[in-house]
């Protein structure tokens, strides 16, 4: 299968010849590496306070060095919240539009939580190194973090942020490969923006690096789109090499007699025996936090806010130090484990 995408005639070969240095990979059966896959299970939103939708943004001030909009509310309420509390991004960019305020949305992503090497720095780790880094122009700074593979398709955050950048914003990310390793879903996105008016940028990647207002050095889509371009290819032909090397050491484990291949349920743990093989034995620290949260279960049922009481329950066990997967038990974690128990719908 070949990757399609129109390019100037002038510059058809050159991108040919970034295609054929993939080495006959190919894209549609390149599934994500084990080091782009999230090895926690996703948790259920905590369901809290009801929300109240907001209508329209009606200014804006700084306070203490943070953005602030006046919100207004359909049930007429009208309250000053921080931007990075803010959850209507579309009205802000409505507003924005009238008041010529530039957004430079900085987008961090790692694969799994604990990916924080020397090639992926950790969120904050881009976060700081982007935001040092970025053109006076802009008046806001919009951060958003994730931590998920971005093989298969493009994350719902980045997706929000393409439908409501603005001409003239900008979207800056530590190196090219956190936007994306497939470029058959990132081309046309990449395409759709830069003919917007929207910049899209990346600080660390070297290779023909321009400048911008500042002075400072950044790979620039709008300007070295094919240099760009190759590194989302590189990043692509990455992931199916380091894909490879995961499924190999899958076929290694089943061969070896491993009782499981990926993560043991709740309650469960690894043991490794002396001849390498992993079986599975009980974890006493999650099975004594299910018992505790098995026992709380009803009080959920009867109480009109059942949401304070998943809170207790998760305060209850982080007050006795257990763990939900090496972190700190949360409502939401809470809620889980009783979805898993069949105790709650």
């Amino acid at each position: 299968m070949s990757v399609s995408f129109k390019v100037e005639q002038k510059n058809l070969d050159a991108v040919m010849a970034l295609l054929a240095g993939l080495e006959g990979v190919t894209f549609e059966e390149a599934a994500p590496a084990e080091s782009e896959q999230m090895v926690e299970e996703p948790e259920e939103p905590e369901e809290l306070e009801e929300q109240v939708e907001v209508s329209r943004v009606m200014n804006h001030r700084w306070v203490d060095g943070r953005l602030q909009y006046l919100l207004s509310f359909v049930d007429g309420e009208k309250v000053w919240v921080d931007d990075a509390m803010c959850d209507c991004e579309w009205l802000i960019s409505k507003y924005n539009k009238s008041k010529k305020i530039k957004t430079a949305y900085v987008f961090c992503r790692v694969s799994t939580k604990r990916q924080a090497d020397e090639n992926c720095l950790s969120l904050d780790g881009q976060e700081s190194y982007v935001t040092e880094r970025l053109p006076s122009c802009y008046t806001r700074v919009k951060v958003l973090k994730i931590s998920k593979s971005v093989y298969k398709k493009i994350p719902r955050e980045l997706v929000d942020i393409g439908q409501n950048a603005l001409p003239g914003d900008g979207i800056f990310v530590y190196r090219v490969d956190r936007l994306t390793r497939n470029i058959e879903n990132m081309i046309f996105w990449l395409k759709e923006l830069d003919e917007r008016g929207v910049t899209i940028q990346s600080v660390l990647d070297s290779s023909a690096m321009v400048d911008n207002v500042q002075g400072i050095h950044m790979l620039d889509y709008r300007t070295q789109r094919l240099t760009f371009l190759s590194h989302i290819l590189e990043a692509e032909k990455e992931s199916a090499i380091l894909s490879k090397k995961a499924k190999d050491t899958i076929c290694h484990r089943i061969q070896r007699g491993d009782e499981c291949l990926g993560n043991p349920k709740f309650g469960m743990k690894f043991h490794r025996e002396n001849g390498g093989r992993l079986t599975l034995q009980e974890d006493v620290e999650a099975v004594e936090a299910i018992n505790i949260i098995m026992n709380e279960y009803r009080n959920v049922f009867t109480s009109p806010s059942p949401g304070k009481i998943l809170k207790l329950v998760a305060a209850k066990l982080n007050k006795k130090n257990l763990k939900y997967r090496g972190g700190m038990w949360k409502a939401a974690s809470v809620k889980r484990i009783l979805h898993l128990k069949g105790n709650l719908r």
